[in-house]
């Protein structure tokens, strides 16, 4: 259940923090929600409660946009996509990080993982089960 509830932690520290940066690049760059929804959705977004709605759930870190749609922010508010998503560290215990997520630069769809937590030898197999499916879909570690 600990590490249920802490890999929960660590998602919502990525979307808060996912919503404190964007709202800080969108303020440092003059840049108001309804300016955002109109650069992604077109003229009339910014008056349709759909789209401001979105922005208002990015903005606020209830949820993490999409690969498309990070890029898409990245470019409109002309920083790299690794300025927005951060990298993300969950401490399960001990003094050192277990988890780190790191975003690929250039590739907002992608993370490099490091893990560094004492599991059983079932887990280990899962977790390389995983890894290797991802691998065969051509996903590597760069």
């Amino acid at each position: 259940m600990t590490d249920e509830r802490e890999t929960s932690r660590v998602r919502f520290v990525a979307r808060a923090e996912f919503g404190k940066r964007l709202r800080k690049l969108m303020s440092d760059k003059g840049i108001s929600p309804a300016d955002l929804a109109a650069a992604c959705w077109g003229e009339h977004a910014d008056q349709s409660a759909a789209g401001m709605a979105a922005i208002d759930l990015y903005c606020s870190g209830k949820v993490v946009p999409s690969s498309s749609m990070l890029t898409q922010f990245a470019s409109i508010l002309g920083v790299p996509e690794t300025e927005l998503m951060p990298q993300i560290a969950g401490k399960f215990g001990g003094d050192h990080p277990d988890v780190v997520l790191t975003v690929v630069a250039g590739q907002s769809d992608r993370v490099h993982i490091s893990w560094n937590a004492v599991v059983s030898l079932d887990t280990a197999m899962q977790m390389l089960t995983i890894f290797q499916g991802d691998v065969r879909k051509g996903f590597t570690d760069p």
